[in-house]
C-alpha cells in the first residue's frame, strides 16, 4: 500500500491502523443497512395486514402456522380467527380494526379455495 512516496509495510502501524479503519467502515455501513432495514420495519408496521409483534423473527407467525398445518388446516385456522374477531369486535376499543382483521382472515379462505377448490371437500 502507498502514501504518496511512502510505502506502507504490513509491520508498519499506519498499514494497521488503515485496515481497523477500513473493518471501521464495514461495520458502519453494516449498521447503516440493519438501521434502515429496522426502520422499514417499523414504518411497514400495520395492526391488520403485518403486526409488529408477529414479524419480529425470521418468518412472520402466519407463514409459519401455513407451512404446518397444510392447506385444509390453515382454511380452519383462518375460519377460526373471523369467527373470534367478528364475535368479540363490539367489546374492544377498536371495533373497525377487529371487523378488518376479520376480513382479513375471510380474504385468505376465498384465497385458499381460489387456488384449489377441494380444500374443504
Amino acid at each position: 500500500m502507498g502514501l504518496g512516496n511512502y510505502i506502507i509495510e504490513e509491520d508498519d502501524p499506519l498499514y494497521k491502523a488503515s485496515e481497523i479503519t477500513t473493518q471501521m467502515q464495514k461495520m458502519l455501513e453494516a449498521s447503516v443497512s440493519d438501521m434502515e432495514t429496522f426502520k422499514k420495519k417499523l414504518e411497514q408496521n400495520d395492526p391488520v395486514e403485518h403486526p409488529s409483534h408477529y414479524t419480529s423473527g425470521s418468518i412472520e407467525t402466519i407463514d409459519y402456522i401455513n407451512e404446518t398445518l397444510g392447506d385444509e388446516g390453515l382454511v380452519y385456522f383462518y375460519w377460526g380467527n373471523a369467527l373470534k374477531y367478528l364475535s368479540r369486535a363490539k367489546l374492544k376499543n377498536n371495533c373497525r380494526e377487529d371487523l378488518l382483521k376479520a376480513c382479513w382472515y375471510m380474504n385468505k379462505i376465498k384465497e385458499k379455495l381460489n387456488d384449489n377448490e377441494e380444500v374443504l371437500k
